[in-house]
């Protein structure tokens, strides 16, 4: 599957919350649901379990994404 010029330039990030929320977009089923959890976020990452916290926190904040129940996400469409 072919990068999205968007994706590849994000990736080029040293931002550590760019690569969870690039994840996010990556794992999300067609529904827009995530199925997962911080640790595993945190562990396909290679972040802190916190660092996953918090892009997740601002995601919420913001109304881009909302926990539906532990372990499972829905992401907004915008």
């Amino acid at each position: 599957m072919a990068v999205h010029p968007l994706e590849e330039y994000l990736m080029t990030s040293q931002s550590k919350s760019v690569s969870v929320l690039l994840w996010i977009l990556k794992n999300k089923d067609d529904s827009n649901h995530l199925h997962t959890t911080l640790d595993t976020v945190a562990k396909e990452c290679e972040v802190t379990k916190v660092t996953a916290n918090r892009v997740f926190q601002g995601l919420y904040a913001k109304g881009f994404m909302e926990k539906v129940r532990n372990g499972k996400y829905l992401v907004h469409k915008i």
